[in-house]
């Protein structure tokens, strides 16, 4: 006979002495990965293990298993390798500039540390980023500290093109040229929190922030186009030393085109799962 023990697990067990004798056999069953019309599940991407790697249009993607440590002190981040296909692999050639590696920066996961004066990281050379018009940029971060009145750079895309970061308590973006300065007010960010931050630019000009998934009502305009040398990760980009990042960034993510629902549902549970993020 067969004995229900709880839904979805089944025991069978020869309790009819007619029945040939079998060990009892357990089994369960996965949860089906796709719902209605062949759609991937959400509620099942921790379950299939999805990655950002996964994201059409891929860039870039730093993440802290790709970091490599300078071999003479193993302290300091030498260089992030890109975790895409593209080798957009960043660095820094002094080593006073250079953030400092940590092992658990975000739930125990490793990321660079940034020290709000002089760290940063860079790509350039035959490693410079392509021009985009469009695109999305993840970064998970966490403040060390805000303040009234400093600026915080997270990424900057070269010279006289915009920059992300935190302004006081508050995400922000600047453009230098022509210069504009605005923060996403509605949008609040703590000292000590983890966040997955967004922003992304689709066919027209404006751009769109998303915190921890959540959608700002305040949109920024201008026209855009990547420049190609010196992105800057923990910083503005060129000549914003000034503005270096103060707290830990594990993992910064570069699409071609502005997200869809879908892509940022599955980064928003990704960060949830991985970083234990809101």
């Amino acid at each position: 006979m067969m004995q229900l023990i709880e839904p979805g697990r089944r025991l069978w067990t020869p309790r009819d002495v007619d029945a040939p004798l079998v060990e009892p056999h357990v089994f369960a069953p996965p949860p089906p990965p796709f719902g209605a019309g062949g759609t991937l599940s959400i509620a099942n991407v921790k379950w299939q293990g999805w990655n950002p790697g996964l994201l059409a249009g891929l860039v870039l993607w730093l993440r802290g298993d790709s970091i490599v440590r300078d071999p003479t002190d193993l302290s300091k981040v030498s260089s992030w390798n890109d975790k895409s296909v593209n080798a957009h692999n960043t660095a820094v050639a002094l080593i006073t500039q250079r953030p400092t590696y940590s092992a658990a920066a975000i739930n125990g996961k490793p990321g660079a540390t940034f020290d709000g004066a002089l760290t940063f990281l860079r790509s350039f050379g035959t490693n410079t980023m392509p021009a985009l018009a469009n695109l999305s940029v993840w970064v998970v971060a966490k403040p060390t500290a805000t303040a009234a009145g400093i600026q915080y750079g997270m990424i900057g895309f070269g010279a006289f093109t915009p920059a992300f970061g935190t302004y006081g308590n508050n995400p922000f973006y600047t453009h230098s040229s022509p210069f504009a300065f605005n923060s996403w007010t509605d949008k609040t960010v703590v000292a000590g929190t983890s966040y997955l931050f967004e922003y992304k630019r689709g066919a027209g000009p404006a751009w769109n922030m998303l915190l921890n998934g959540g959608l700002s009502t305040l949109t920024y305009t201008t026209a855009f186009t990547t420049t190609p040398l010196n992105w800057g990760y923990g910083d503005e980009g060129p000549g914003s030393s000034p503005h270096v990042f103060l707290g830990d960034i594990c993992e910064i993510v570069v699409i071609d085109h502005a997200a869809t629902a879908l892509e940022e549902s599955n980064m928003h549970t990704y960060s949830q799962s991985y970083y234990a993020t809101a």
